[in-house]
């Protein structure tokens, strides 16, 4: 029977740790991906920093970069499809208009650009 070192099993467990602390964003379609950054160009940058690195020329406008800090990860999807269609009573976020095609590519788009959450 084999036996694990103290550090091997402490490696082993920190290992694990930083994988469950990642957040793990499943691979789109660059296509799809590239149509959603256009679509986030065309529609959203006016408002919204839609890549990563750029502030939002207005300020009360979340990053699209920084989404998945403000809302788990697994929830986004269906708080961008309905901040999008909805609007926002708080901010004066206008409804947008989407395909249900170009809100797939757009939310692509959005889940391929989060950041780490900081520590």
């Amino acid at each position: 029977m084999m036996r694990l070192s103290s550090r091997a099993v402490l490696a082993g467990a920190i290992a694990l740790a930083a994988c469950a602390a990642t957040t793990v964003v499943p691979r789109a379609n660059s296509a799809v991906v590239e149509r959603g950054h256009q679509i986030a160009l065309d529609r959203c940058a006016g408002c919204h920093a839609v890549e990563p690195g750029k502030a939002s020329p207005v300020p009360d406008a979340p990053e699209f970069s920084r989404l998945s800090q403000m809302w788990p990860i697994d929830q986004l999807d269906a708080g961008i499809r309905k901040g999008i269609t909805a609007g926002h009573q708080q901010n004066p976020m206008p409804v947008l208009v989407l395909q249900p095609d170009e809100l797939d590519d757009l939310i692509a788009y959005i889940r391929t650009i989060q950041l780490a959450k900081p520590n």
